[in-house]
């Protein structure tokens, strides 16, 4: 990722944008918005989706940003079936990682993503469909997806949204190894999904 882009700097500062801001959605927004997106400045409009409550009360009430909002969802696909009985080669639970984890008791997401240490949950799921073409309509330019196992259900619930034409990228995180299955959360079916919404493959940092 470019943290310093000329071009984007140049046109934030000369507020080009300023009339139609650049609409970020992030999914997975504990911790805030990437700091790389701070070179739009007053340019940028960002939605943060986070399922940890007591994070995003904090994340609302440090936003400096008036076009800056989070809120406290699960996002996916309402529709979506968790894939049963297939091979799961996933390595994690054999890794020394998984045994730490175990054995100092520790909640990962409490520990790491929620920064009030609450580890207080959401239970509401949405769409990004619903949400940005119907219950608050508005033109979405980059989608960001870091969930930690439900990216591919969170794209599946955006597929409307994906497919009219008006989103410039989707940045998501995705492993290689999972359920060996179409509908699982792995690299190969999320590639499949994006390119047949009309998407290509831009750059993969491993």
């Amino acid at each position: 990722m470019n943290w310093k882009p000329a071009l984007t700097s140049y046109l934030a500062k000369r507020g080009v944008l300023r009339d139609a801001p650049f609409c970020l959605v992030d999914v997975g927004a504990s911790g805030g918005i990437d700091g790389y997106w701070e070179v739009l400045g007053d340019s940028l409009r960002a939605f943060g989706f986070d399922g940890l409550i007591k994070e995003v009360e904090r994340l609302n009430a440090s936003a400096g940003a008036k076009d800056r909002r989070y809120y406290p969802y699960l996002v996916g696909d309402k529709d979506y079936v968790p894939p049963g009985g297939v091979p799961d080669t996933q390595p994690f639970s054999r890794t020394s990682a998984a045994r730490a984890t175990e054995i100092t008791n520790t909640n990962y997401a409490q520990t790491y993503f929620d920064q009030t240490g609450a580890g207080l949950y959401a239970t509401e799921m949405i769409e990004l469909d619903q949400f940005f073409l119907r219950d608050h309509p508005v033109d979405v330019d980059f989608i960001k997806v870091d969930t930690d196992g439900s990216d591919y259900q969170v794209l599946c619930g955006a597929r409307e949204l994906l497919a009219g034409g008006q989103v410039l990228g989707v940045g998501v995180e995705s492993q290689f190894q999972g359920l060996v299955h179409d509908e699982s959360n792995t690299f190969r079916n999320i590639d499949r999904l994006l390119t047949g919404l009309g998407f290509s493959l831009f750059d993969l940092e491993v």
